[in-house]
């Protein structure tokens, strides 16, 4: 494959449209990767803790939440991965996240906000 062919493959992938809700949730989900990368443990550990109370609760699927503790068993590579994918299951899976309370909440209403701003600006306030 030719370099431009592999970067206009590259570059649908990453500007795939997305619905406005599944954009702000991956909005979202970016500003808890940085939580995730300044530290993994203390991330990983409020997300194993909220699964449990998923699981418990069984607020959402089993099979969402199985695959959650999969993805959180399979360390911070993975977790990575599916809070910044595209891909319609990391996008599925996102609806069901464990890392509530993982950004304070004056960083939530930040990553909101610039979101918003986004939105309004990439897409003519649609």
């Amino acid at each position: 494959m030719a370099e431009s062919d592999a970067l206009r493959v590259l570059m649908s992938a990453v500007t795939a449209p997305m619905t406005p809700e599944a954009e702000e949730s991956l909005w979202i989900n970016l500003a808890v990767v940085a939580k995730v990368v300044d530290d993994p443990e203390r991330a990983l550990v409020i997300a194993m803790q909220n699964l449990r109370q998923l699981e418990r609760a069984q607020t959402a699927s089993s099979s969402s939440l199985a695959r959650w503790r999969t993805v959180l068993n399979a360390g911070v590579d993975a977790v990575i991965g599916v809070l910044t994918s595209r891909d319609p299951v990391a996008t599925e899976l996102r609806q069901n996240s464990p890392f509530k309370g993982v950004l304070a909440r004056t960083e939530e209403e930040r990553a909101l906000e610039a979101f918003r701003r986004h939105r309004k600006q990439a897409h003519n306030g649609r």
